[in-house]
């Protein structure tokens, strides 16, 4: 049974997880994105991007969809996945903390392998986590009143919008690295003015460096 809420949670973990695994690939020593400036540039963007997606998608976790969960008491699991949070929270800080350097061109050999070890051990953790995660919406958020389903969504959409970032950059972000019946339902509930205007043209120049690391 399609349910707006866990269908859109599960979608965004399949986004984070495209993400991270371009970030390890594109990361390796002998890729492209050091040697070319402007690929770099490119580079730094999603990085930070991911980074960003992931903060505010936890939160709205945190904030909306476990509460709801947990509104008739407290779930198996949810306590445990609270606690992974505050793992990949620390996880992400310390990415951030080298976004600096990552963009300065400055990293040493060493130094951009610390870097693509920690997105590693961020994937791995990650797809333990999201595992977990996606049993618990699948047994809480499956079958919801049409209504109540429709009224978290909207306030996820809206949580989002307030912390994920600039939306000329993350709204690209999050469909491009989309594809198949995921692209085609996000494409689908956006405006006209986005898809055929602001994210092809007017935003371009904004999340345009991103274009080798997404399917565009």
């Amino acid at each position: 049974m399609s349910t707006r809420t866990r269908d859109g949670m599960n979608r965004l973990h399949r986004v984070i997880s495209r993400a991270l695994d371009v970030l390890r690939v594109e990361g390796r020593e002998d890729a492209a994105t050091w040697a070319e400036l402007r690929r770099l540039d490119g580079y730094v963007l999603y990085a930070k991007s991911t980074l960003d997606l992931l903060d505010a998608h936890h939160r709205s976790e945190d904030e909306i969809v476990f509460p709801f969960v947990q509104r008739n008491g407290a779930v198996p699991g949810v306590a445990e996945l609270t606690e992974q949070h505050a793992a990949v929270e620390g996880a992400v800080a310390a990415l951030r903390a080298k976004l600096g350097q990552l963009a300065a061109g400055t990293m040493s050999p060493k130094a951009r392998e610390a870097w693509r070890a920690a997105v590693v051990a961020l994937r791995e953790g990650w797809e333990a986590h999201v595992k977990a995660e996606e049993a618990v919406f699948e047994a809480h958020l499956t079958g919801l009143p049409a209504e109540d389903d429709q009224a978290m969504a909207k306030r996820i959409d809206k949580h989002g919008r307030a912390h994920a970032g600039s939306g000329a950059v993350m709204l690209p972000f999050i469909l491009f690295n989309l594809t198949g019946a995921d692209r085609e339902d996000f494409e689908g509930r956006l405006p006209w003015i986005l898809t055929g205007m602001l994210i092809p043209k007017m935003w371009k120049r904004k999340w345009g460096p991103m274009a080798p690391f997404l399917v565009v």
